[in-house]
This record gives structure tokens, sequence and C-alpha cells, in this order.
């Protein structure tokens, strides 16, 4: 998919479930994110998306969802947001 232009404050969704891949016992756990999930771009980085999530009780802080190729791993990256309508 590439570099998707996402600015602050654009509206996202979840279009396919998202776990970050951190177990529940890691200092840096963030829970997984189901498809359907809403939130705002927070802040844009040159290979990463800030996000904040609508549910603040689950996600109190911003996720960071990587550009793919961002890493070597097989990191999920921003195929699994859109721009909300």
């Amino acid at each position: 998919m590439g570099l998707i232009h996402y600015e602050r404050g654009d509206c996202i969704i979840f279009v396919k479930d998202w776990d970050p891949g951190f177990a529940p016992d890691d200092p840096f756990y963030i829970e997984p994110v189901p498809k359907g999930t809403r939130g705002r771009v927070v802040d844009v980085g040159p290979n990463k998306l800030r996000l904040q999530l609508a549910d603040k009780e689950i996600w109190p802080q911003p996720v960071t969802i990587w550009f793919e190729g961002a890493f070597p791993d097989a990191i999920e990256g921003t195929e699994c947001i859109a721009h909300q309508a």
C-alpha cells in the first residue's frame, strides 16, 4: 500500500483487527485493536502515525502504527486503517 497521506486531525477507522504483537507482561503492552475501532491522527512522522483511539478507557495513550516497510520484521502497518468518511 505504500505511504498513505494522513494529516493530524484525520479521522480513521480500523478496517481489520490489529495486534501490535506485545505480550501482556511486556511493559510496552498495547491492547489489540478490533476492526471497527475509530480514532484520530494526533501526530504524523516520516514512517509512523500516532493515533488517539476513541475508547480512552482501553487505550488511554495514543498508539503508534508504522508504515509498511518501516522495519525488516513483518510488522503490520497502516494497511489496517483507513480514512473515516
